[in-house]
């Protein structure tokens, strides 16, 4: 059996997010030796009650001067701690992607959040080793 690897978009892992824009590392990660089948999750750990939220994947292999985009995690609050929410697309899902690709980077995108929000979310690929 195959491990499975696991790749945390951020460090730390759970990332705070107050306003719209590319999720630090705003470089991306990099997802060019990713292969197989694997599954990009989103988690929101925690959103602020009545607040409007969306997240896009986004994907390159030109340092983000041009880009693929996926939207993968999208609602309103509240969202808690012991009621999160996971979201996910698997590589069947998607037509052309980034992941596996040379030079590939993926990266998160708040493109929503509404004034006065404060949003707590983590992302990670998922595949299974070729060891």
């Amino acid at each position: 059996m195959k491990p499975i690897v696991r790749l945390d978009l951020f460090s730390p892992v759970i990332a705070t997010v107050t306003a719209t824009g590319a999720v630090a590392p705003t470089a991306g990660l990099d997802v060019s030796g990713v292969s197989g089948d694997w599954t990009v999750f989103c988690e929101v750990v925690s959103q602020t009650t009545g607040k409007n939220f969306q997240i896009n994947l986004e994907g390159s292999v030109d340092g983000f001067a041009t880009r693929t985009v996926h939207l993968i995690a999208g609602g309103a609050g509240s969202i808690g701690p012991t009621a999160d929410k996971v979201y996910s697309v698997r590589r069947y899902e998607l037509d052309a992607w980034i992941i596996g690709s040379v030079d590939g980077k993926l990266r998160c995108n708040v493109t929503e959040l509404d004034t006065g929000s404060s949003l707590q979310m983590r992302a990670w690929v998922q595949y299974a080793s070729a060891l």
